[in-house]
């Protein structure tokens, strides 16, 4: 599958859940809240003073969103970068942190925006879903990533790690 490419079969701009829970007062994000984030360069965890279980880092529109643009294969390379927060042979302070070092990421990407990618609207956008239109073509449905997008700043990211966010 070409990443970089958007031609080609009939394509659809996934849309994205807009869950619009209230917001968490120990977040350190807010509806628009990271405007100006550096690139994550590693894992570090939580912040100091941040106690939030991985419900309520994960349970966010921003993890919804980052969810459904990457799916099951490409969440599985973000997680084996950051850490799988959804081990449950892990500690829950362990787990927190996991989903902290992936909620920078998922910050940063949405933060820098790009091509098909509104910045800092709590979305990872920029996933293309592609239907075959020819009745020998296979069933499956795919998913692509604009190029500069969002969504393929994370697929960036899941290949190539923190070191991604350096080219």
């Amino acid at each position: 599958m070409d990443v970089n490419n958007s031609s080609g079969s009939n394509q659809y701009n996934i849309g994205y859940a807009q869950a619009n829970g209230p917001a968490d007062s120990q977040s350190s994000t807010g509806q628009q809240g990271h405007a100006s984030i550096s690139a994550p360069t590693g894992n570090t965890g939580r912040a100091p003073g941040d106690h939030r279980s991985v419900d309520a880092i994960t349970n966010t529109p921003l993890f919804a969103s980052a969810r459904e643009a990457l799916k099951d294969d490409k969440l599985t390379g973000i997680k084996s970068q950051t850490g799988d927060w959804d081990d449950m042979n892990a500690s829950n302070d362990t787990r927190a942190d996991r989903a902290a070092n992936a909620e920078r990421v998922f910050q940063y990407a949405d933060a820098k925006g790009g091509t098909e990618s509104t910045p800092n609207n709590n979305q990872i956008e920029g996933a293309l879903y592609t239907r075959p239109m020819t009745a020998s073509a296979s069933s499956d449905s795919s998913y692509d990533y604009e190029a500069g997008s969002e969504a393929n700043t994370l697929y960036n990211f899941e290949q190539n790690g923190y070191k991604a966010f350096a080219q």
